[in-house]
């Protein structure tokens, strides 16, 4: 009897420890899409200035394309600012949480460490907010649609938003979180880039 319970253990244990590589190796890979789904992102962002700077010249350099792109340039500062700062987030997570990147594993050395950086994390809330509002105020004249206000609504409270996106989370899960920030970011870049021109080319 005794026997049989510690075999059924074992298996338990064995189909557990499957189901967490399964889990895990799913995270990896939804991960990795992202990160390259970031990369086709920014440089559709980077395209897109300078489209916009070939436009304006094509029609001969007016004063107020001159402001479009005057406007498009500050947003783009702003954006990668924000983004490079996420970023800083990112490497320290992979760094001191991951051990490093495993190269044959494509991902961190250590994936199921606690992605911990509470203090870190939670200094993005102010600039993510601060970006919000930078582009409420600045580009209020264009009539932008709303941005998430689900979104906007967590980084008022840096408990919630760590609590939300972070709170008992690897580091495989964590640098999840902080792409899917870059993306949002990059999402209401667009919102405003789409007003400022040229239509539809974004």
């Amino acid at each position: 009897m005794k026997i049989q319970v510690i075999i059924t253990a074992i298996i338990l244990l064995a189909l557990t420890s499957c189901q967490k590589k399964e889990a895990l190796w799913r995270t990896i890979v939804y991960n990795s899409a992202m990160e390259h789904s970031l990369v086709s992102a920014k440089t559709t962002s980077d395209n897109w200035l300078r489209r916009l700077k070939m436009e304006v010249k094509k029609q001969g350099n007016s004063r107020e394309g001159l402001e479009r792109i005057k406007r498009a340039e500050r947003l783009k500062k702003e954006t990668a600012q924000l983004l490079g700062e996420i970023e800083k987030v990112k490497w320290k997570m992979v760094t001191e949480r991951g051990d490093g990147l495993d190269p044959k594993a494509h991902t961190v050395k250590r994936p199921l460490a606690s992605s911990g950086l509470r203090k870190e994390v939670e200094s993005l809330i102010k600039k993510l907010a601060s970006y919000i509002n930078f582009l409420k105020a600045e580009f209020k004249d264009l009539d932008i649609e709303p941005f998430d206000k689900t979104n906007e609504g967590y980084i008022q409270d840096k408990k919630q938003f760590y609590d939300i996106y972070f709170k008992g989370t690897n580091v495989v899960e964590g640098l999840t979180s902080l792409t899917h920030f870059q993306s949002k970011v990059l999402q209401y870049e667009q919102k405003v880039a789409k007003k400022l021109g040229p239509i539809g080319n974004y």
